[in-house]
């Protein structure tokens, strides 16, 4: 589930959006750690869940969209959501022109520029472990966990 508002924003970064994500397995609220039932009538716990989100933009209602500010020299416009770290579920994305948004869109991940320029700060350092140590590259999404169904490791 996301929800969305907007907030004031200094002149030269434009109006920020605030982001507020929250997850579901099964129709419930996730809980890390926690076995639930599918609907296939298999069990699954969630032990890990993380991501980067990044390149937002916004489509106004006259049909033009409107990107986040980000930075070439920082990992300002990047965001890692991890489940276990609640206030990284709660954001502002900076440099919104004022309009009206009828639409939202965004990177599950890390744009092809970022991923290939090597280690970089901010959310996007590697002791932040979303960093492949046998590639130069970002791990986009890490979904981790078990099911007593599977007897595989």
């Amino acid at each position: 589930m996301t929800a969305l508002s907007a907030c004031g924003g200094g002149a030269d970064e434009g109006l920020p959006l605030r982001l507020e994500i929250s997850h579901a397995l099964a129709g419930q609220p996730l809980k890390l750690g926690q076995e639930t039932a599918l609907p296939t009538s298999e069990h699954l716990s969630v032990d890990h869940l993380r991501y980067y989100l990044s390149n937002f933009r916004l489509h106004g209602i006259d049909g033009r969209w409107s990107a986040a500010a980000h930075s070439d020299a920082d990992a300002r416009g990047y965001f890692l959501v991890d489940e276990s770290q609640p206030t990284s579920k709660l954001f502002d994305i900076a440099g919104f022109g004022k309009g009206e948004y009828d639409g939202i869109e965004f990177v599950i991940g890390v744009d092809a520029a970022r991923n290939s320029a090597g280690v970089q700060g901010g959310a996007l350092d590697p002791a932040q472990g979303m960093f492949w140590t046998w590639n130069t590259g970002y791990i986009f999404f890490k979904l981790e966990g078990h099911s007593p169904e599977s007897s595989a490791r």
